[in-house]
């Protein structure tokens, strides 16, 4: 154990507009992996520390906290903080980092972000695809409109009810009278200059993004940017990874792409790498849920992130990593986004506003890596020329005044809140059924059945109630998951979690 020395922590000086929050975690984990700070140094408490840094002592704790949630750090009971062995990955990966490689697009890519108009080309060989390949069924993308907005246990949705909607009325109404002109006019594929600025302010901040408003791109919906991805990255026939289980709306986009899954396992560290490598280590692009995986709502952990990352390098694929309730964190700050972690220009991050602003407002936002940025833009103003500009407005203003920061705060607590009543509902009326996982992060949790009974039976009796629920075996691929269902607790109220925890406990005690 290396002895805790104060002078091998002191920074750089802070840059423009940074916070000190923000500026101490970057020169922290920076000290960490360059190994200034190697495997097994001991931190100097966070009075010293703080004091030889410069900052307050609840700022250097709340970094500190959120680098142990992370995996950067490590607390020993009675001992201390230290650096943990997950860095040595990320050193490595320093070490072995080589140049970008040229963009290779596919087949259908080539002709989407041709700089030129060109004549209709058929593709040959290889490059020929049938529709007829990508759906083995005819399957609508999962809806949940038959169900209220505010009944129990939707997954991946937001506190409608919680929302101000009179505030974005009153912003919708004052940008339409100063400027209602440019409302109508059309704008740049990439979407709203001022929103896309705003969001890199915004999730540089709070999810630790690198990159400016320049590779950001206004999308209509998750699906919508996965959709584009796929047809500029892969040929039919590419292998992706995917999790396992996983939410069922990604793989029929892939499938439509002509893609070859190959399913990954999750564990309690989330995406399985080292599976991954041994089952298709040629795949073309990954697709990930990090932060808190879908359904399982596990944390993608330090080691795997570098592996993940290493992989990408190395094989010079794609990683697509979809925030999914990432910024729902009950115990700290949000952990930072995979992407913040790469220095291979290999991830886009994709984040919809449906699950912390409002579905209906059907606006999302891709991360692209610098090498994407112009071939994905030539290619999203041909097939969906730009998002509406009006919506995109009023949301430009939501978060550059404040709104959107405040609004998620409150959600944070009020979601905590629902979360807790949920759980102590479960345990007081269906102990004897299920075992509820209680989240640290996200809108649902997985409560596993302790019975042998079909959790697909559950989730179809549950529904002749008016109570919608997922089970686990439905969103499994390959691997076999324990019988269990998915519970959102965030759409609904406490009165409406009561209802359908007793709905629940009546399914249960019929017989199957």
């Amino acid at each position: 154990m290396r002895a805790a020395r104060t002078d091998q922590i002191v920074f750089g000086k802070r840059r423009p507009g940074e916070t000190l929050f923000r500026w101490l975690r970057r020169e922290l984990t920076e000290a960490i992996t360059s190994g200034r700070l190697p495997e097994g140094f001991q931190l100097p408490s966070s009075r010293n520390a703080a004091r030889a840094i410069g900052v307050a002592r609840g700022t250097m704790t709340e970094v500190v906290e959120l680098l142990v949630a992370e995996g950067f750090l490590e607390s020993r009971p009675r001992t201390g903080i230290f650096v943990t062995r997950a860095v040595e990955m990320a050193k490595r990966a320093e070490t072995q980092r080589q140049p970008p490689r040229r963009l290779h697009l596919s087949g259908r890519g080539l002709l989407l972000a041709r700089p030129r108009p060109h004549r209709p080309v058929e593709p040959q060989g290889d490059q020929a695809f049938s529709s007829s390949q990508a759906f083995p069924s005819h399957q609508a993308f999962p809806s949940h409109q038959a169900f209220p907005s505010h009944q129990a246990f939707r997954p991946y949705q937001p506190a409608l009810d919680l929302f101000p909607t009179d505030l974005w009325s009153r912003i919708s109404a004052r940008l339409g009278r100063r400027d209602s002109a440019a409302h109508f006019r059309e704008t740049d594929a990439m979407g709203y200059w001022p929103l896309r600025r705003a969001i890199a302010a915004q999730f540089g901040v709070t999810r630790g993004l690198r990159g400016g408003p320049e590779r950001i791109a206004i999308i209509g919906g998750v699906q919508q940017g996965l959709d584009l991805i796929a047809r500029l990255l892969l040929d039919p026939g590419d292998k992706v990874w995917i999790e396992d289980p996983a939410y069922g709306g990604s793989r029929m986009i892939l499938q439509a792409a002509g893609a070859v899954l190959s399913p990954i396992r999750v564990d309690k560290e989330g995406l399985d790498v080292a599976e991954g490598l041994a089952r298709a280590p040629e795949a073309r692009l990954a697709l990930i849920t990090p932060s808190h995986q879908a359904p399982l709502g596990v944390t993608l952990s330090l080691a795997r992130r570098m592996e993940l990352l290493d992989w990408a390098r190395r094989r010079d694929a794609f990683i697509f990593e979809h925030d999914y309730g990432g910024e729902f964190r009950y115990a700290g700050r949000p952990l930072t986004a995979l992407q913040g972690l790469d220095d291979a220009d290999c991830v886009i991050y994709a984040y919809s506003f449906s699950g912390s602003v409002f579905p209906g407002l059907r606006l999302a936002f891709l991360m692209l890596p610098e090498r994407l940025v112009e071939p994905y833009s030539v290619a999203q103003s041909r097939i969906h020329r730009f998002m509406p500009v009006g919506l995109q407005a009023t949301l430009a203003t939501f978060i550059e005044d404040g709104h959107f920061g405040r609004h998620l705060w409150r959600m944070r607590q009020a979601y905590a809140a629902r979360r807790d009543a949920l759980g102590l509902a479960l345990a007081s009326k269906l102990q004897a059924h299920l075992d509820p996982v209680i989240p640290e992060t996200g809108l649902a949790m997985i409560a596993w059945l302790k019975s042998r009974r079909d959790d697909e039976q559950v989730a179809e009796a549950a529904a002749q109630k008016g109570v919608f629920v997922t089970s686990l075996s439905s969103t499994a691929i390959r691997v076999r998951v324990a019988p269990g269902l998915q519970l959102g607790f965030a759409a609904a109220d406490e009165a409406a979690l009561a209802l359908g925890v007793e709905a629940l406990r009546q399914v249960f005690e019929q017989r199957p």
